[in-house]
């Protein structure tokens, strides 16, 4: 499949504003696809179900940020690949660098740690 005819049916579906990078575009032609439905969901879950535990906003919901939906949770939990059983997800890995500070570079994450930890 060529790149073109990938994009062409990623906005047929509605996911074409997900192929975002070099990246992105490898994983489609290696017949990934976006989710938007799965993504979303997980957003809802942040949004209604998380609650802050501690600090100032004990007991408030947590509101998402725009980078946070966009560029974290979305990407992380919408892109699907085909599976041994079922479709499963892409990603299972983030790592986000941000500058705090001069010089000052933070923000590795690890998600969900599970008793079997893939490499990233």
């Amino acid at each position: 499949m060529k790149l073109a005819q990938a994009k062409t049916d990623a906005k047929k579906a509605g996911w074409l504003q997900w192929i975002r990078s070099e990246a992105d575009e490898r994983a489609v032609m290696d017949g990934h696809w976006f989710d938007a439905a799965a993504g979303t969901a997980v957003v809802s879950f942040f949004e209604k179900v998380l609650r802050h535990t501690m600090g100032a906003s004990a007991g408030q919901p947590f509101k998402l940020l725009d980078w946070q939906k966009n560029d974290f949770l979305m990407p992380l939990f919408g892109w699907k690949r085909a599976g041994w059983a079922a479709e499963v997800r892409e990603r299972r890995c983030f790592r986000r660098e941000e500058a705090r500070k001069e010089h000052d570079w933070s923000g590795n994450c690890q998600l969900f740690p599970t008793r079997w930890r893939p490499s990233c």
